[in-house]
């Protein structure tokens, strides 16, 4: 028994870049380096992040978040 595929010319390029947006999309959705949403620190809350010198080493410990938070929950 044979199994045989019929696609027009181009399908398959079709499929591969279908395959890849995918994978690029649930990339920047779903990873912290793609969405490039971090916690950065900084001096001026009214500027562009002057003061930013490197990313957050808060991750997930609540209690030195806390401190940053100003009082706030």
């Amino acid at each position: 028994m044979t199994f045989a595929l019929a696609l027009a010319g181009g399908a398959w390029i079709f499929a591969a870049f279908i395959v890849v947006f995918l994978m690029a999309t649930i990339y920047s959705l779903y990873t912290r380096r793609g969405s490039a949403i971090n916690q950065r620190p900084y001096a001026n809350a009214y500027t562009t992040a002057p003061g930013a010198r490197g990313p957050s080493t808060l991750s997930h410990d609540q209690t030195a978040a806390r401190r940053y938070s100003r009082g706030t929950r």
